[in-house]
């Protein structure tokens, strides 16, 4: 079995877990009551929220977390379970996130590095995507390396340095650290 079967596999055995977590969080916070003055079921807070929960037994709260551990595999095999596809920029510099390179993720998707490349540079032009915004997303929303991240993007580190410099930005990360744009050493 490949790893795309076997994700593929995880995401059918897991799908409704993302979903079963906002339920359990909702039925932590309120409950529903009926009332008889006015013959209507009113959803009202629970004494406790699960933000607030405290309680070491609470069943819930032991449930949401159990749950809450395998949301980013299921959000993954999500991703890969659809196919290249419906990939895009962002679901690839995801799957980057997690240790992936371009042969892995072409792999995972089911298809070639080239066609992986072809979508990430049709998703950039077609979304309207800065240089600033795509950096930023693989170098500060994930923490993709600069050597991975220039394997996926269709562009040089060169025409990156050029491109932020035509905008006049000097990129940071949230933090106010300057990023670093240059290849790393394999």
């Amino acid at each position: 079995m490949t790893y795309a079967q076997r994700m593929k596999t995880f995401y059918k055995a897991h799908e409704n877990d993302l979903a079963l977590i906002g339920n359990k969080i909702e039925s932590h916070n309120f409950q529903v009551v009926y009332d008889k003055d006015s013959g209507e079921f009113l959803k009202v807070p629970t004494k406790v929220s699960f933000a607030a929960c405290k309680n070491k037994a609470c069943k819930l709260c032991k449930e949401i977390t159990e749950l809450g551990k395998i949301a980013d595999e299921v959000a993954h095999a999500r991703i890969i379970s659809r196919g290249w596809e419906k990939a895009s920029l962002y679901y690839i510099a995801r799957l980057a996130d997690t240790g992936m390179n371009l042969e892995d993720i072409a792999e995972a998707l089911e298809t070639t590095p080239e066609v992986i490349r072809g979508l990430i540079k049709d998703d950039i032009e077609s979304e309207g995507w800065s240089m600033e915004d795509v950096v930023r997303l693989f170098r500060t929303t994930f923490q993709v390396s600069t050597t991975v991240m220039y394997e996926l993007i269709p562009y040089t580190a060169e025409d990156v340095r050029k491109a932020i410099l035509i905008n006049g930005k000097k990129l940071t990360t949230l933090t106010g650290k300057p990023l670093h744009l240059e290849e790393e050493e394999r």
